[in-house]
């Protein structure tokens, strides 16, 4: 099947990175499937002048429907899926419920997995497809302390995204993994809202590294020296435009130096630099 029209999927763009993929997209003359969790949000990405659909990536039924409506839509075809939608789980290993093990990789596995086994015939069929997933900004195996559950999921879903890439190989459906740095984004917001929600911290021994946690996850996006989001957004498209993508890229520089380093280094000098981290983020905190 001749693919007319380059278009593509993008789930969580309600905000943040998802949004600025899907608008840069869009201006580089890309048809940008949009979608999001909450109807608000999809209906303000609907007044932007996007196709735009309510999926919950914790819900089989909400992942064939949207899929059955695109694929209705673009006439069964469709270039690219971008699985970007995700959520941060702020919590010790000791304070989690399977429960929210459970959610976190609802939302930042299994959901992503599923859609994509659903566009997979799309792809096989007109013998050409791209798929990005929005991997950890860190290697396999790395975990920061609090945010276990989101960063062991992020890291199963490069383990995923590394074998479907080695299954497609041939196939003219390319597989890549993109880590993004620190990037301003609002999951960090819904990260603490959630948190809060959940109560974890009330009958925690880790309350004050939760403090100080969540403090730090509120400075302004100036103050982290955040890079701006277009640079993701902007590697999206260039690897969605190659005729050979890459396997892995992360962006900015430091990020791909960042998971370098975590690759070479033992175990033991790793968990020197992240106690470090973790203290300089404390000291930073008091300072504001």
């Amino acid at each position: 099947m001749a693919i007319t029209i380059k278009s593509v999927l993008v789930t969580g763009c309600s905000s943040g990175l998802g949004r600025d993929i899907a608008v840069y997209l869009a201006e580089k003359g890309w048809k940008v499937f949009a979608t999001a969790r909450r109807t608000e949000d999809v209906e303000q990405l609907k007044k932007q002048g996007f196709l735009a659909f309510q999926l919950d990536l914790n819900s089989s039924e909400s992942i064939n429907s949207v899929v059955d409506a695109i694929l209705l839509e673009s006439q069964g075809a469709l270039t690219a899926v971008v699985n970007n939608a995700g959520s941060c789980q702020i919590g010790a290993v000791e304070d989690l419920s399977r429960d929210l093990i459970r959610k976190e990789f609802e939302t930042n596995v299994f959901g992503p997995i599923e859609l994509t086994n659903r566009l997979m015939p799309v792809f096989q069929k007109q013998k050409n497809g791209r798929i990005i997933f929005i991997i950890h900004a860190n290697n396999n195996a790395f975990a920061f302390p609090f945010v276990g559950a989101e960063s062991a999921s992020k890291n199963a879903l490069e383990t995923f995204c590394t074998a479907l890439r080695r299954e497609t190989k041939g196939r003219s459906i390319f597989v890549t993994g993109i880590a993004p740095g620190q990037f301003g984004s609002s999951i960090q917001q819904k990260a603490i809202d959630n948190f809060h929600t959940m109560g974890i911290a009330q009958s925690s021994q880790h309350q004050l590294p939760y403090q100080k946690l969540v403090e730090f996850l509120k400075i302004p996006e100036t103050l982290k020296k955040a890079k701006t989001r277009n640079l993701l957004a902007r590697k999206v498209y260039e690897v969605l435009e190659s005729s050979h993508p890459p396997a892995v890229c992360a962006v900015p520089f430091n990020a791909a130096l960042h998971r370098w380093i975590h690759r070479l280094l033992p175990e033991e000098i790793l968990d020197l630099l992240v106690s470090f981290k973790m203290r300089y983020f404390y000291k930073f905190n008091e300072t504001i």
